[in-house]
């Protein structure tokens, strides 16, 4: 077996990999060491991006209010026409809840 060296992960990976663990089902609670297990890198890698769990946290909630709504909204304006703009927003919506199963 050979002993290959992972890079760390960068702030946005910790980021967006912690929400599809989330997604997956993951505990919201989880410790940064059970974070880490699971993204399969060291807590130090944590710390180099991130003060605290706070800042994490923060940062989690922010990127997913970013790709969650802000995206979407912004795409739904570009749609004039407002019969279309709902019926694109639901079958947009419908496509993400189907995804999860």
């Amino acid at each position: 077996m050979t002993n290959k060296k992972r890079r760390p992960l960068s702030r946005d990976q910790w980021i967006r990999q912690t929400l599809k663990l989330l997604g997956d089902g993951a505990d919201p609670r989880m410790r940064v060491e059970d974070l880490a297990k699971a993204l399969r890198v060291t807590k130090g890698s944590f710390y180099w991006h991130f003060k605290d769990r706070t800042e994490f946290r923060r940062a989690v909630l922010e990127c997913w209010i970013e790709d969650g709504t802000d995206v979407i909204i912004g795409k739904a304006r570009e749609i004039d026409e407002p019969f279309e703009r709902i019926r694109w927003l639901y079958f947009e919506v419908m496509d993400h809840r189907m995804a999860r199963f």
